[in-house]
């Protein structure tokens, strides 16, 4: 069986840089300016927000007549607490664009 990978991912784990000096290996990595639909999620991780990330890129986005996705980027926020409690909460920003 043969794949054709139209791009590359690379999953981060970041920070917000606050200034100073960058520690050896990190680098610095400015997002362009963009507007941000933030999708909330509550529940026990990975499947809670699996879910979530399912729904925008299969029916959201696709069925949104206002917005697109301009980037190739989108942001996974986890929450303090127990990632598998029920009350668990993270969320997924995604960039947009008016179309």
């Amino acid at each position: 069986m043969s794949f054709v990978v139209p791009c590359s991912i690379s999953y981060i784990v970041a920070g917000i840089y606050k200034g100073g000096d960058v520690p050896e290996g990190m680098t610095v990595y400015e997002l362009p300016d963009f507007d941000w639909a933030i999708f909330d999620c509550s529940g026990p991780c990975p499947k809670a927000l699996q879910d979530v990330n399912t729904k925008i890129w299969k029916e959201w986005l696709p069925g949104n007549p206002d917005f697109e996705f301009p980037g190739r980027v989108n942001i996974e926020w986890y929450g303090d607490g127990d990632p598998s409690a029920s009350d668990y909460h993270a969320a997924i920003w995604i960039p947009v664009k008016k179309k």
